[in-house]
């Protein structure tokens, strides 16, 4: 859907699905450098779920920080 409204906006000629799917990974990898929260599970045992794919964020003690990005899939992390 964002794909072909920035296409629209910007009068680009679609040719087949192969540019499509180009543009579509460009986006996704632009949209995982958007900083997100993580959601706190358990702080006192330093657990949180990755707000992008859901999985584990482990980290102990106040070293929560060190994660700038998820391991699982890319997503730059907010800690503030």
């Amino acid at each position: 859907m964002i794909i072909m409204n920035l296409a629209k906006q910007f009068h680009v000629i679609l040719h087949g699905d192969v540019l499509l799917k180009k543009l579509g990974m460009a986006i996704q990898a632009l949209e995982k450098q958007i900083p997100m929260k993580p959601t706190e599970i358990n702080d006192e045992c330093g657990y949180f779920e990755c707000p992008a794919c859901g999985d584990l964020i482990y980290a102990e003690g106040a070293r929560f920080e060190e994660h700038k990005y998820c391991l699982s899939c890319g997503q730059k992390l907010d800690w503030r």
